[in-house]
Formats: structure tokens, sequence, C-alpha cells
């Protein structure tokens, strides 16, 4: 390349990071700004003047811990790219966050002679996503105490407390009941996901027999005959489980109802708790329509939803399966899923023992 070339060529970058929606900041070897484009200006309220010669931590906000900075400049001195998010505070005081990746920058013989960080301002992205949260927690909140009523309304009648029912009262309650059940545990999800996300929930875990599952899933088995399917359940009654009980059961109750909604009239969820290793092994299969190969890793993303000419359902896991990870990492597991698409899905999981 001809050196007016070279010349035209490395205008046309300078350019491009001047005017870059990015912002783009450079420091030597020992972390010390060196350069900051418009755009670090624009959004910081800092001068280059005020910031050249200084660490980026004249940013810092304080909400992220010494280990984290730590574990980050170990990471690009080591010669690798970081990616992730910081929580900084402008030249006003105001917090801002950003998305950034930080890599090392290296002359021809491969020495590091800087480092280059690259961010996007993500703050409108966060405060709608805290808003949403605080929305939704807001909602569920109010939704809890009248569904309450409805059920505890509609077990009273069940029980025959409030007078015989005929086959068709009966039908009808049943239909409330397991509707009520649902939507509660919906609500509990979404209450739950959040505290967990936050590392504000901790499993109150204890032992106690498989056999003391059977009961709470009761209403699924009654789902299941409404819908002319089968659920059964592979177990030894007296197989201990170390376990937060309550967790466990809305994780297995989410397993069963999600087979349940993919398997057709006639099919067969099955629920198989076993020792292994050391280990509870918990496994829900069933013989329906099967998850797309592409979208295996997606099932456990919140409010994950896809449709397409593949599935005869829509693949609408919601919060449900989202809720199943976070509870079932909580305990010291890890979920995993099999699929093949027209042969069913294989959910599991296992939990180590006291």
């Amino acid at each position: 390349m001809s050196e007016t070339g070279l010349e035209g060529l490395l205008l046309k970058l300078s350019r491009a990071v001047e005017q870059s929606p990015s912002t783009v900041a450079i420091t030597d070897p020992q972390g010390n700004l060196e350069y900051v484009n418009p755009k670090f200006t624009r959004l910081t309220g800092y001068s280059s003047s005020e910031v050249l010669g200084k660490n980026p931590r004249v940013l810092k906000s304080g909400d992220k811990g010494l280990e984290e900075y730590k574990n980050l400049w170990q990471t690009i001195t080591s010669g690798k790219e970081w990616r992730g998010e910081f929580h900084n505070k402008k030249k006003n005081g105001e917090i801002y966050y950003e998305a950034a990746s930080i890599s090392p920058i290296r002359d021809p013989s491969g020495q590091t002679i800087g480092y280059v960080k690259v961010a996007e301002d993500i703050t409108k992205r966060v405060e709608l996503e805290r808003l949403r949260d605080d929305l939704t927690h807001m909602i569920v909140h109010d939704l809890k105490n009248p569904l309450t009523g409805i059920f505890s309304a509609a077990e009273l009648f069940m029980g025959g407390m409030l007078g015989e029912l005929t086959p068709d009262q009966k039908k009808f309650m049943e239909t409330i009941q397991v509707s009520s059940k649902k939507l509660n545990n919906l609500i509990m999800d979404l209450l739950d996901i959040r505290k967990m996300e936050d590392n504000k929930l901790v499993p109150n875990k204890e032992e106690f027999k498989s056999s003391e599952l059977k009961p709470a899933l009761n209403w699924v088995f009654s789902l299941a005959q409404k819908e002319n399917k089968v659920v059964k359940l592979d177990l030894s009654d007296d197989l201990v489980i170390f376990a937060d009980k309550n967790l466990l059961i809305r994780v297995l109750e989410n397993f069963l109802t999600n087979g349940l909604k993919h398997t057709p009239p006639a099919g067969t969820i099955t629920l198989k708790i076993s020792p292994q290793n050391g280990q509870t092994l918990f496994e829900v299969t069933d013989n329906g329509e099967g998850i797309p190969a592409e979208y295996l890793d997606q099932v456990f993303d919140k409010f994950f939803k896809v449709e397409g000419q593949k599935l005869k359902t829509q693949i609408d896991t919601g919060l449900g399966l989202a809720f199943c990870k976070l509870a079932v990492e909580a305990m010291g597991g890890k979920i995993k899923v099999e699929s093949k698409m027209g042969k069913g899905s294989r959910f599991y999981f296992s939990l180590p023992l006291k």
C-alpha cells in the first residue's frame, strides 16, 4: 500500500473512532488513559484533559467490588478479552450503565503496549428492565390475595363442607382448583425468580422421603386425566431426598405441566426419581412432539417463545423452566435437557445428598 493510501486509511480509522456512537478509551500498559473519543466526553461529562493520564477508576461508582476489578485486570494482562458491565458515575454524580469489552493492544512482536475499551451506554435498557421487574412484583403481589380466596373457597366446596356437590359441580370446582394452582405457581415463579437473581432466596434444605412428594402432585394427575393423558411416577417411597421440599415440588410441577402441554392425547409423562452415585437423580420424560435442536439452549431463558412449522404447539416456556433452572442451581444441581423431534423430551437434574 502506498504512503498516501496508508495515510488515507489511518485518517478514515481515526474519524471512525472519533465519530463512533460507542465510547472508546485507550490506556497505556499500566491502565492509565491515553485517549478518549468524543462520545466518552459527552457521556461522562469529563473533558479529555481532565481524564488523560488518570486511571479509568475516576468513573467508579463503588458498586463493583475490588475482586471483580482484580479479575478484570488478570484477564486482560494475561492477553485475553474481558466482557462485562460497569455501573459508573458521571462528573455530575449521575449514575450510568455500560456494556464493555476490554482487549490488549499488541505490537508486531506480540508485546502488550496498551489496552482498548469499547463500550455501549445501556442505561435506558437497565432502567426499563428494573421498571418492568418492579411493576411485575407489584402486580403479582396484588394478584396473590384474591387468588388465595378463590383457591380456599374451591377447597371448601370440594371438601363437602358447604354441602354435597353434583358431579357437574365437582367438575367445575376441579377446573377452578387446577386453574388457581397454575396461576399461583406462575405468581410464585415471578416472585422467586427475582429473589434468586438478586441472591435473596436461600433454599431451606432438609431430609424427607420421596413419598411426601405425591400428595402435592395430585392436581397434576387430575389435569392429565382431564386432557386424556397419563402421568406416571417411578420411585421408591422410602428414598431419602435432601432439598428444599417446596422448591423441589414446584420444579417437578413445572416439568410435568410442561410435558403435558407438549404431549398429545393418550401420551405419557413419567417422573422417575432414583439414587445415582451418591446423589438423587430426577427425570421427567414425555413422548410428545419434542423440541428442535436449535432451541435447546434457550428453553431455560425467561419469556422464551418460539413458533415454527416444525411444532404443532407453541414453545412458550414463559417463566416455568427459567424458575426451574434457578431453583435447581440454588439447591446445588444443574438442569439438562435432551429432545428429539417426534420422539419426546427428557428434562433431568441431580441433587447432592446431605
